[in-house]
């Protein structure tokens, strides 16, 4: 591994540590801010609230595996970290409407997470190749 490579990889351990943290966040706030049980099923403003909790947990729960395997090297986590890319990009994009909409500055991260990942994915891709 290159010392480019190795300074890519430490960016992104500490990217998907801080969007695994930044997405338990979220679905903590989420959960905690007060939705009635009735409520979680009911098509809102801005969708089913469920789906969006759950993605959130999924996704920060993946952003850790990835985080942990990029930092002790294990040669699967690209293909993973592949996966987990498209899961928090797909939630990005999914979630940059509503932000914009409620509180414009809640979008600058969804924003730099949707920049971050487009960056990533031909290292990625690159790496999980060379794996096989």
């Amino acid at each position: 591994m290159t010392s480019k490579d190795r300074k890519v990889q430490i960016f992104l351990f500490c990217f998907y540590l801080l969007t695994g943290l930044y997405l338990g966040y979220k679905s903590a706030m989420m959960i905690l801010s007060g939705i009635e049980s009735q409520s979680l099923f009911q098509y809102g403003e801005f969708g089913l609230p469920i789906l969006g909790i759950t993605i959130s947990v999924i996704a920060a729960i993946c952003s850790f595996i990835s985080s942990f395997g990029l930092f002790i090297r294990v040669r699967w986590v690209y293909g993973f970290t592949l996966f987990t890319s498209g899961l928090m990009f797909c939630y990005a994009i999914e979630n940059v409407g509503e932000s914009l909409q409620r509180n414009p500055y809640e979008s600058i991260p969804l924003i730099l997470m949707i920049v971050i990942i487009l960056q990533s994915f031909p290292f990625l891709m690159k790496k999980s190749f060379r794996t096989l």
